[in-house]
């Protein structure tokens, strides 16, 4: 729906005659400010994207996905770091994935839902930036770990009969990724 002039003249009063002043002086008067207030309130909440019942069904969803995000991660981040034999070569790469999936969780699920259901983002400026940046370096992040992993399991399965896996090799194969 395109508003036009007219539409907001049928519902804002300018406190002027119509049949006594020009167009010209009618068309540059003020409307009343508490008026406008109203009306783009009114129109924002007729253009909102989802029912009541559309909103509470995918908060939840939203949600339950979070908190199954934040349990499963923290518990991969855990069991990596408390147990010592979790810290292989290979399961430092799972680390990395899961704390990019972490703050994935912790920062875009939650706090970008609430803005698409209401139009404006009720946060900070930074907070505005940085969770505009947060989820392309989060996918970034998480495709490069995952390429890794490939390039990881190539590797193991050409030199299968070798032990190849060193601790050089791995690190070798991160900074070529990161300079790349």
């Amino acid at each position: 729906m395109i508003m036009n002039i007219e539409d907001l003249d049928k519902y804002c009063n300018r406190s002027l005659d119509r049949n006594t002043i020009s167009d010209a002086a009618y068309r540059a008067a003020p409307f009343d400010d508490y008026c406008l207030q109203v009306f783009f309130y009114q129109l924002q909440t007729s253009l909102r994207r989802f029912n009541e019942w559309e909103e509470i069904v995918y908060t939840t969803i939203y949600v339950i996905i979070s908190i199954l995000a934040v349990i499963g991660n923290g518990l991969v981040i855990m069991a990596v770091l408390w147990k010592r034999a979790m810290r292989t070569n290979r399961n430092v790469l799972i680390l990395n994935l899961a704390l990019s999936n972490l703050v994935l969780a912790l920062t875009n699920i939650p706090f970008l839902w609430l803005p698409s259901i209401d139009f404006e983002f009720p946060y900070s400026r930074f907070f505005c930036k940085i969770a505009n940046v947060l989820p392309g370096s989060n996918i970034y992040c998480s495709t490069l770990t995952i390429s890794v992993m490939a390039i990881d399991r190539l590797v193991s399965c050409i030199f299968s009969g070798q032990h190849f896996r060193k601790l050089r090799d791995s690190q070798l194969i991160c900074l070529y990724f990161k300079y790349f």
